[in-house]
């Protein structure tokens, strides 16, 4: 909540009119809010069998609920997303996700086996695979 309300912040403090909607998507059910141009997510994407080793030290400040997917499986909000966004998102919008880098395959797949039309992985500032930019 706290991340979202800077974003709010951020829209009115640059004239931005943005829809913003806080949902657990593994639980809820998106709401019939129309279509949308650009879906953004940083969903948790680091299996807890991880934790406390090296790969999470380099991000030892961030949350747990931030980093670790429910359950045993790290890819878990990837499968959802993959099979739930087609359906709120415009013909021609985006969606612009965070991504493990250790596992930019298999994430790929999901989106892919569900019919994805443009799968793109953008690499972050140091060179790693940390984004996919998703067209239908």
């Amino acid at each position: 909540e706290a991340a979202l309300d800077i974003a709010i912040y951020n829209a009115k403090v640059n004239s931005q009119d943005i829809q913003f909607i806080l949902l657990d998507i593994l639980n809820e059910k998106i709401p019939e809010a129309g279509w949308f141009d650009v879906i953004v997510s940083n969903p948790p994407y680091i299996s807890h069998e991880f934790s406390g080793s090296e790969m999470t030290g380099q991000i030892r400040f961030e949350p747990d609920v931030a980093l670790y997917a429910t359950g045993e499986d790290p890819d878990i909000f990837y499968k959802k997303m993959a099979l739930t966004l087609p359906s709120i998102l415009t013909s021609d919008g985006s969606c612009y996700l965070e991504i493990n880098e250790f596992r930019s395959q298999n994430i790929r797949s999901y989106f892919r086996n569900q019919g994805w039309g443009r799968i793109q992985t953008r690499k972050d500032l140091q060179g790693k695979e940390r984004m996919l930019k998703l067209n239908i």
